[in-house]
């Protein structure tokens, strides 16, 4: 596995993060309000391209961007139930959902997580 890890900051307890050959974002929320501090101005197309999407949890500063960056990805999305619920409600291809609490592990490029 290559030794260099790359994090971005999203604002709020999201990242951006690059290692291994990998690229997947956690948490990110990018819809924050304009009166937000600090002012971060990074866009979908920032984000691209990912491998995956990791949510931890459904509150909106966590999972309000998901369907938005998934689209935009087409990438596989690992959440909690109540989100990918969401997803599949919208369309999104059900074989790019994978729930939190069934999946017990997974590969993204050399990473393991």
């Amino acid at each position: 596995m290559s030794a260099g890890i790359k994090l971005t900051w999203l604002g709020t307890a999201g990242f951006l993060i690059e290692w291994g050959g990998a690229r997947f974002a956690v948490d990110p929320y990018l819809s924050r309000p304009p009166e937000a501090r600090p002012v971060i101005n990074i866009s979908i197309d920032d984000l691209l391209p990912l491998d995956a999407l990791l949510i931890t949890h459904g509150h909106f500063d966590h999972a309000e961007d998901v369907e938005k960056i998934a689209r935009a990805a087409a990438c596989p999305v690992y959440a909690p139930k109540p989100v990918i619920r969401r997803l599949e409600k919208s369309g999104y291809p059900p074989e790019l959902l994978h729930p939190n609490e069934t999946t017990p592990g997974f590969q993204i490029g050399e990473v393991s997580v």
